[in-house]
């Protein structure tokens, strides 16, 4: 079933987004993994799967940081079979990506978490297997009813090998921005962007025969990250804004044409 989800308060305008200098940063906060460097230091970054830790099918990494600027390159390995990456950045900047994000992990779903935001400039790409959650959240909720925080507060992270259930929030939640990027999944895969206020501008998202699947909250509460999430638990919800010719595109074939 070909699916587009929208929850939040959605203006369509032709406002521009603000403009942001990227500064490239993929550091790596040594919660978890050994304490080293990424290498090479860029301006191509390869994080394997010794720079984090596995759970069960779960590979999860912790950054200070991580920033790519137009020219920078972040392409994310592993040997070891692995249906989620999560990677969550715990320092007090947010993501600023202009430059190219790459899971080369075959089948695995990509998570991206920063609590405080997220924007991708207009040369931003993605290229991941599975389906890619981009968020601002607090903390991911586990089938199990594990929660893996988001900022470290001098707790040991707990490393859960379930499957990613949902995002959680604390509060209000900081944006996630996409500034004239095309951001596109493989076919039946799943493009969720779940957070505080989204800005969606120039933007191309698509998700052929698939789901997208755009949530904006301000207020505590958690997102599934199935198809259909509940938020009528949530106090209040964000805004989405769609601005100068933004497209959502979920159209292609499946068990026939759509």
């Amino acid at each position: 079933m070909v699916r587009l989800i929208i929850f939040a308060l959605v203006f369509i305008t032709t406002a521009m987004s603000g403009l942001h200098n990227v500064t490239a940063d993929v550091v790596r906060d040594g919660s978890i993994g050994p304490s080293t460097a990424v290498q090479p230091a860029g301006p191509n970054f390869v994080i394997d799967e010794t720079m984090g830790q596995i759970s069960g099918a779960n590979l999860f990494h912790s950054f200070g940081q991580f920033s790519l600027s137009i020219s920078e390159s972040a392409t994310f390995t592993a040997v070891s079979p692995i249906d989620n990456v999560l990677s969550r950045v715990t320092g007090n900047a947010p993501s600023i990506i202009d430059g190219s994000l790459i899971s080369t992990i075959p089948n695995a779903n990509f998570y991206f978490i920063n609590p405080r935001g997220v924007i991708f400039g207009e040369n931003a790409t993605i290229d991941v297997d599975g389906s890619l959650h981009i968020s601002t959240a607090d903390s991911v909720l586990f089938s199990t009813g594990e929660r893996f925080e988001i900022q470290l507060g001098g707790k040991i992270p707990i490393l859960a090998s379930a499957v990613p259930q949902a995002f959680g929030f604390l509060g209000s939640s900081a944006p996630i921005e996409i500034n004239g990027a095309t951001i596109e999944v493989n076919t039946g895969e799943r493009l969720s962007l779940i957070g505080g206020d989204i800005l969606l501008d120039g933007a191309a998202l698509t998700a052929p025969s698939g789901n997208i699947l755009l949530v904006s909250t301000s207020s505590t509460g958690d997102v599934s990250i199935d198809s259909s999430p509940d938020t009528s638990g949530f106090e209040q919800l964000g805004m989405i804004s769609l601005s100068n010719d933004t497209e959502l595109d979920v159209s292609g074939d499946q068990q026939g044409r759509c």
